[in-house]
């Protein structure tokens, strides 16, 4: 449960960051973002329960190049 914790977490700061936001394509790549990682929680938790989600493949066995990137520059830099 660590990781979906985690996706949600980066969703939320999304959403903050989404409120302070400007520029209409900061805000459409936010709004991108923050879903991805809500769907990311949601396909792990399907996992962890030894569910399928919507038929697919989990998600973060196969995660976004932009979320990866996100994801990973969370790990190194806090």
């Amino acid at each position: 449960m660590d990781k979906v914790q985690e996706y949600r977490e980066h969703a939320h700061r999304c959403e903050l960051l989404l409120e302070k936001a400007a520029d209409p394509r900061v805000r459409q790549k936010l709004r991108r973002e923050r879903q991805e990682w809500l769907e990311l929680a949601a396909s792990r938790e399907a996992v962890l329960r030894g569910e399928r989600w919507a038929g697919e493949r989990a998600l973060d066995e196969e995660m976004t190049l932009s979320s990866l990137r996100a994801f990973e520059a969370r790990q190194r830099f806090g």
